[in-house]
């Protein structure tokens, strides 16, 4: 009786799949018949049948397989293009994709845990008349802070105090947040000149 039972049981576990019934995990399902998977880093080449397992084939070069699978069809590797910011940080292999990081000068819009950087952006450049606040770094863009009033940024960098008057000479041009108040002084030279020129025509008066 105990052997009756034992070999009832091996006949339910042996036996394959019937058409309405789940298969296994680890395996597939194809014409009613439930096929072991592939395991990651390959796909199947040819299905199971009643008389042979499934055969697999690895993935070619710039494809990948990640998870164990019936899938006939590896998955194209992720490229990280430099145009796009991006660059590689880990390399596709045949059981992972490709890992993309920013470049410098570049921040990332879009994280993901398990590819990298799926979208990069320029940091912004901060304009005349502002200073950089916080630069860019590679998770933030740039922060920018206009300059307060009587200071200037040419290049966008680092706010400077401007002059508050020309003293003696003459306002050529009005400074503003972008740009120096230009004066017009006369040189000390030409002073000496002057009164040089002076003492020399009385002495030959």
């Amino acid at each position: 009786m105990r052997i009756f039972a034992v070999l009832t049981l091996m006949c339910i576990f042996l036996a394959p799949t019937t058409a309405g019934e789940s298969c296994r995990p680890m395996e597939y399902d194809v014409s009613e018949i439930c096929c072991p998977m592939c395991d990651k880093g390959s796909v199947v080449k040819r299905n199971c049948t009643q008389d042979s397992s499934t055969s697999c084939t690895p993935c070619e070069r710039g494809t990948y397989m990640d998870m164990a699978s019936g899938l006939s069809r590896c998955y194209s590797c992720r490229t990280c293009k430099a145009e796009q910011g991006l660059v590689a940080e880990r390399e596709c292999t045949r059981e992972q994709d490709s890992a993309c990081t920013v470049l410098d000068g570049f921040y990332c819009q879009e994280p993901n845990q398990e590819s990298g950087c799926t979208l990069a952006q320029k940091h912004t450049q901060c304009n005349a008349s502002q200073m950089t606040k916080l630069p860019g770094t590679r998770g933030t863009d740039t922060v920018c802070e206009d300059c307060k009033t009587g200071y200037y940024s040419t290049p966008g960098l680092k706010c400077t105090e401007g002059k508050s008057s020309c003293g003696n000479g003459k306002v050529l041009q009005k400074g503003s947040q972008t740009k120096e108040t230009v004066c017009n002084t006369a040189p000390r030279r030409h002073h000496y000149d002057v009164i040089l020129s002076v003492m020399l025509l009385l002495l030959h008066g």
